[in-house]
């Protein structure tokens, strides 16, 4: 995926006239890019980098759109495209841009989705008694969602992610999907509607194993509660699934914290490389040529 990028943002810029890039052509492209990458960002990109505020995230979108630009232009000159409606090509790659973002959010989310099913079997879920109608979650979300993404960062996910917003580009040239009529049948849409599903899967998989602890916890306390004359104090139960969450948290950190980017890199490659079908030939010519 990075090599192709690599190479025609290298051969592009130094092969490209500085005239060439604000020809009209070249000033339609660079608008779409820049549509796209904008859908990236709003529909959930920085999800990477939470807490991004305004000035990063205009940061983020021109020197994405200044590295994807050369791959993009070099592409629609070597299909030699045609003029097209400018709004249709707006619309079309806020659609795009806007998948890809959404696909970003959901992974993101997978290992925040595991810590709130944490927290809600182990019974520390208890934010809305504490602040009624707060929109805070429980904090072994939070934690589980920030060594999930730390793992993620550390295994090389964001370079995962720019090299395949860049090589989106070649995969799906800017415009390509403006004239299409059926808008929800590309594989970049479908891919969408197929991730919740998988992100569920992914949840349920890196959870199992502490759930099955809790669970069991959770029974054998309640038979000896049962079968012993006792009188627990209030929160027993909470705190022995607690203690026994947290030590699975500690042992597994390994299992799931440290595997992250390798449980992640799969999905993110299939989201942004649904369009293999979309001007292949154009794309390997654009590789070969350097534009």
């Amino acid at each position: 995926m990075t090599l192709p990028c690599i190479l025609l943002v290298t051969e592009t810029v130094a092969a490209s006239r500085l005239f060439d890039l604000f020809s009209e052509s070249a000033l339609f492209v660079s608008t779409g890019v820049l549509t796209r990458i904008a859908g990236v960002l709003l529909g959930g990109g920085m999800r990477l980098f939470p807490g991004g505020t305004f000035h990063l995230r205009l940061a983020f979108l021109f020197v994405l759109s200044l590295a994807a630009a050369p791959v993009a232009i070099s592409v629609a000159q070597v299909q030699d495209a045609t003029e097209q409606s400018f709004l249709p090509m707006i619309f079309s790659e806020l659609l795009v841009g806007g998948c890809l973002g959404l696909s970003i959010s959901f992974l993101v989310t997978v290992f925040e989705s595991v810590g709130s099913v944490f927290a809600n079997v182990a019974g520390l879920n208890w934010a809305d008694v504490f602040t009624p109608g707060g929109s805070g979650g429980p904090g072994v979300a939070r934690l589980c969602g920030w060594v999930g993404l730390a793992s993620f960062v550390a295994a090389g996910g964001q370079q995962l992610v720019v090299a395949g917003l860049i090589d989106s580009f070649l995969q799906m040239p800017v415009g390509a999907l403006a004239g299409t009529n059926d808008l929800l049948g590309i594989p970049v849409v479908m891919r969408l509607i197929e991730l919740p599903s998988l992100c569920l899967q992914l949840t349920l998989m890196i959870s199992a194993p502490i759930l099955v602890a809790v669970i069991t916890a959770h029974l054998t306390a309640t038979i000896c509660m049962r079968s012993i004359a006792v009188t627990p104090g209030p929160g027993v139960l909470q705190g022995v699934a607690a203690a026994v969450m947290l030590g699975g948290l500690i042992v597994g950190s390994q299992q799931w914290a440290g595997h992250a980017g390798g449980i992640l890199r799969t999905p993110f490659e299939a989201s942004f490389g649904t369009a293999d079908s979309v001007y292949p030939a154009a794309s390997q010519a654009a590789v070969e040529t350097g534009g």
